[in-house]
């Protein structure tokens, strides 16, 4: 059950840094475009959490097929990014925490049955501001999406380390906190409440992307 927390976080992780990765290019003040972006298969996407007996770690099996964003230059901001039809979608079933029966109780925790997937809807994308890359070219980007989770949308922001890894591509770095109770999701026991799930997990990414089109 554990691994719900997770996979909420991780598919706000995931989500948003590939379409940050296509929104930070050179477009001009009310432009807008359209590209494609690949999650490729050497990325690393888990989520880490605890409970009164022991951690646990629960890890993305999905395979990604090529994904489209629509960015659009701000008028009032150069550097930022907002985004029209840029969503992305986690399959709860994808999700795999070490065994079965963790697995199991994740997706009933997540309600599976109601809600098969997570989404992650993109707002906006910007660097952050004062900061430049960093002498091996990371830089750091800010982001705001809205998360769906079993039913429950919150907006959320978060901080991602970004560089340009090779022509068109990409590597987004990301690790932050997320609470299940703040997706109405209570977070689970088992044997009559001796092991208790944390509230809180941590959200891992490492992420290589590539753009069509797309350079910082």
């Amino acid at each position: 059950m554990n691994t719900l927390k997770f996979s909420l976080r991780f598919s706000f992780n995931l989500g948003l840094l590939l379409l940050l990765a296509a929104g930070l290019s050179s477009l001009k003040p009310l432009d807008s475009e359209t590209r494609s972006f690949q999650i490729l298969s050497q990325s690393q996407l888990y989520l880490e959490g605890s409970s009164n007996v022991a951690p646990f770690t629960c890890r993305c099996t999905q395979s990604f097929p090529p994904l489209q964003y629509t960015a659009i230059a701000q008028n009032n901001n150069k550097a930022a990014i907002a985004f029209r039809n840029t969503a992305l979608q986690l399959q709860t079933n994808k999700l795999d925490c070490g065994n079965r029966g963790m697995n199991r109780d994740m997706q009933e925790t997540l309600k599976a049955a109601q809600y098969p997937a997570i989404t992650m809807r993109l707002l906006e994308a910007s660097p952050e501001k004062g900061k430049a890359a960093d002498s091996q070219g990371w830089k750091t980007l800010k982001a705001k999406a809205y998360l769906t989770i079993a039913g429950v949308e919150r907006l959320a922001s978060f901080e991602v380390s970004a560089r340009e890894s090779g022509k068109g591509e990409y590597r987004f770095v990301s690790a932050f906190p997320v609470k299940m109770t703040d997706y109405s999701i209570t977070p689970p026991t088992a044997l009559m409440g001796l092991i208790k799930v944390d509230d809180q997990i941590e959200i891992h990414m490492d992420l290589a992307v590539r753009v069509e089109g797309s350079s910082f």
